[in-house]
């Protein structure tokens, strides 16, 4: 009898010691697992055709800059409802922090209007030459049905101001987009705010610099001109964001003190386009890698010559069309590029 209760306490203790061992173990394992997630920063250039989408995860943090699109989309070409929504499901990301909007083009700014009503943003930010379009700080708009008076016949603005806006939403797709995103924002009660030279927005271990507009820059009838450019900044790596920026902007952030002379990763600016990644800027910012986010398009894009810029700058070119999603990982003080087709690059 006393043997029995003797063997029941041994085995008891026996099993509690395993249970403890395997517990143990499990965390062990699991303890780089877990610090990877904590401490590294995902960047993906999102697969979505001739456009831009980027979301960059950290931790309990996201941001997104641009989010695809295009003018005529059926319900089963649907940039944001069939790419970019489901990839947030995958990821479990039910907050957006931040979204960036480079500039009012289809390609850029429709599938964020898709998703805005789909899940939580916190703030939406446009580069400064778009707040002539804010219904809440621009007299001018307020003025446009007055033709720049109030009531009483007196100006309560300027009228180059008035005769721009007017031109602006006497146009086509810019002020659709526009009129589109303040109702949508105000509905989902999202704040909008403008960037400009200088700005910066910063997170855990991370920051977005603005490097351009520059400071006083106006509206530009070209809308590539009006392109946020960003420079993301994680210790001693830095991802620039370049929008559709032309060359008019180039030599601007070629000549700009605020532009580190050397980038990790460039985002290929204007999917590649030979009125954008001049010799001037690529030699400037001495990027060791690149990425153009292109798909199927009638404009040529990446560009022959293009291509040949960065090959003869030995900048290694990947495009999203080619290797489809394509996933930086940054972890302390080096990246991983992890192409969706092809092999991962250190």
């Amino acid at each position: 009898m006393v043997n029995s209760t003797v063997s029941r306490k041994f085995n008891q203790i026996k099993w509690s010691y395993i249970l403890i061992v395997m517990l143990v173990m499990v965390v062990i394992y699991n303890l780089p697992s877990l610090a990877w997630k904590d401490s590294d920063i995902h960047v993906y250039f999102l697969d979505v055709g001739q456009g831009d989408c980027f979301i960059i995860q950290q931790a309990e943090h996201t941001y997104m800059i641009d989010g695809g699109g295009e003018r005529f989309m059926s319900e089963f070409q649907n940039v944001g409802i069939q790419v970019i929504h489901p990839f947030l499901l995958e990821k479990k990301i039910k907050k957006i922090d931040c979204i960036f909007i480079s500039h009012i083009h289809y390609d850029h700014i429709k599938g964020i209007l898709e998703i805005l009503p789909l899940v939580e943003v916190g703030e939406i930010v446009l580069s400064k030459p778009y707040e002539v379009f804010s219904l809440e700080h621009s007299d001018a708009i307020k003025d446009i049905q007055n033709d720049g008076a109030d009531e009483n016949g007196k100006t309560t603005s300027n009228k180059e101001d008035v005769d721009l806006m007017k031109s602006i939403f006497d146009g086509g797709d810019e002020s659709l987009l526009m009129n589109e995103l303040y109702l949508t924002c105000s509905k989902e009660d999202i704040p909008i705010s403008y960037m400009k030279e200088g700005d910066c927005l910063v997170g855990d271990n991370l920051a977005f610099v603005c490097l351009y507009p520059s400071l006083n820059q106006k509206y530009s009838d070209n809308e590539n001109e009006n392109s946020l450019v960003l420079m993301m900044e994680v210790n001693n790596l830095s991802i620039l964001f370049t929008g559709d920026v032309e060359e008019e902007g180039e030599r601007y952030l070629a000549s700009n003190s605020l532009l580190i002379s050397t980038t990790d990763i460039i985002k290929v600016p204007h999917h590649g386009s030979n009125s954008s990644s001049s010799e001037e800027f690529l030699s400037h910012i001495e990027a060791k890698f690149a990425i153009v986010s292109v798909g199927d398009n009638l404009f040529g894009h990446p560009s022959d010559i293009v291509a040949m810029r960065y090959e003869n700058l030995n900048i290694p070119l990947y495009s999203t069309k080619k290797y489809g999603m394509i996933e930086v990982i940054i972890s302390n003080d080096h990246y991983q590029v992890i192409p969706f087709n092809g092999k991962l690059v250190e």
